[in-house]
């Protein structure tokens, strides 16, 4: 199984990468699933809303990681928001789930977490939000996924 762990920002996820390390710190996730981190510059995706309206460029920083995510084809795909990010990774997140409907996309951070339920209830295609420290929910939620239907 293929997990991506997405954050949009100045610099790389901490929070993300001890989400990776703590689920690989158990021998039935190790075996079983791989990380994709996606440390995306959140100025390539500003500037992308913009440049494509005013620019008619075609490919923008949201395509891209689009395209990497058809080519990859997580299980999962984990959002870390921020107050700086929150409606970027809404976006990419909604655009994920419209070419891969089968995705689970997790929200968590500070931005999601304590507005979980206003957050599920205006966007649909997000499936779970982690409320505080995500690193034993989600273990939870790769087991749950390595079990089965």
């Amino acid at each position: 199984m293929h997990i991506a762990l997405i954050s949009i920002g100045n610099c790389p996820s901490l929070a993300m990468r001890n989400i990776r390390h703590y689920c690989l710190r158990h021998e039935d996730v190790r075996r079983s699933v791989t990380f994709q981190l996606g440390d995306y510059d959140i100025r390539r995706f500003r500037e992308s809303r913009l440049s494509s309206v005013r620019n008619f460029a075609f490919v923008t920083s949201f395509d891209e990681t689009i395209l990497e995510m058809q080519r990859t084809k997580p299980r999962i795909v984990g959002f870390s928001c921020y107050l700086w990010n929150l409606e970027l990774s809404l976006h990419l997140a909604y655009l994920i789930k419209r070419v891969l409907p089968e995705v689970c996309i997790v929200l968590g951070g500070p931005s999601a977490g304590p507005c979980a339920a206003e957050l599920l209830d205006r966007h649909d295609y997000v499936d779970l939000i982690i409320d505080g420290d995500g690193e034993e929910p989600f273990l939870a939620l790769v087991r749950h996924f390595l079990a089965g239907p």
